[in-house]
């Protein structure tokens, strides 16, 4: 077991190496939609739609969900933030995957007490 734990902090150091700028980071959902009005005769009727407007979703405490439009530049920016928080997420989950493993000792069989 010994021989693993070089390569799994060498692995946890890299990943140190990968966390994104914590000052850059927003969880939440960014969307691009094109919208139809009900306007009669509205080009909108037979193409894709208005647009195409930009969303961001962020849920809050209690099951709340706070929608608001963003323009071209803040969607781009949200963007690269909330993949971002993705990344910062899987980043977390397989760092603990390795302490986990780093602190997991099976217990020797010939060791009873």
């Amino acid at each position: 077991m010994a021989a693993i734990e070089p390569e799994v902090h060498e692995r946890l150091n890299a990943l140190v190496a990968e966390i994104p700028d914590l000052t850059r980071v927003l969880r939440g959902t960014v969307r691009k939609r094109y919208v139809r009005c009900s306007s009669e005769g509205c080009r909108c009727q037979t193409s894709r739609g208005h647009g195409p407007v930009y969303y961001l979703s962020v849920s809050s405490g209690g099951g709340r969900t706070r929608q608001f439009t963003l323009d071209a530049d803040s969607y781009e920016k949200a963007r690269a933030y909330a993949k971002n928080y993705v990344r910062l997420r899987e980043i977390l989950e397989e760092i603990s995957a390795l302490n986990y493993k780093l602190l997991h000792r099976p217990r020797d069989p010939s060791n009873r007490s």
